[in-house]
């Protein structure tokens, strides 16, 4: 008989969720799992899941947050001539939204429910930097792509070196040097 109420005492656990200062109360789904609701946490969080029997006896599991992986951002081309940056959001969740960086300014968009994106920015020099990233609700960077700004997509005749390499080609790979008794050639 005695043996029977240690047994019934033991099945009978209280489980609780510590994340920082708060407690969570888990719910008894009465089939030895327990349920708890607990908001977004940043990466890197340590939650404390600790079970306790009326004896005394407890033991606790850490679970550290993770980064949800598989979300991509990709973005279109931006010229010198634009006035968005656009692209498309692969796997993304509600909430989650777009921050445009451009030098020390931040320029934040909504994510329509296709995926795709549309910040508006300022039109931007040649050869400037611009970072994309998709952030959570609660700030947690999902990712990140990055460009630079291009004078325009082709080369044209007539262009100077600096426009050239302004463009979409930008520097080449190799160069093409002939000599002849014309001159030096260089494509």
């Amino acid at each position: 008989m005695i043996k029977r109420n240690i047994i019934s005492l033991l099945r009978k656990y209280r489980v609780s969720v510590n994340i920082g200062k708060k407690t969570y109360k888990g719910k008894d789904l009465k089939n030895g799992q327990y349920q708890f609701t607990i908001s977004k946490q940043k990466v890197g969080t340590k939650i404390f899941i600790t079970a306790a029997d009326k004896l005394g006896n407890k033991q606790t599991k850490t679970i550290t947050v993770k980064l949800k992986s598989g979300t991509t951002i990709s973005m279109k081309d931006v010229t010198t001539k634009s006035t968005k940056v656009t692209g498309t959001v692969k796997k993304w969740e509600k909430g989650d939204k777009v921050v445009v960086l451009i030098g020390k300014k931040t320029y934040k968009g909504s994510i329509k429910s296709s995926g795709s994106y549309s910040v508006n920015i300022p039109k931007q020099k040649a050869n400037t930097t611009v970072k994309i990233r998709v952030v959570d609700s609660i700030g947690n960077i999902l990712d990140t792509d990055s460009t630079r700004v291009y004078t325009t997509k082709y080369v044209e005749i007539g262009m100077t070196k600096k426009e050239v390499l302004n463009t979409q080609w930008g520097a080449p790979d190799d160069k093409n040097i002939t000599i002849d008794s014309w001159g030096t050639w260089e494509q």
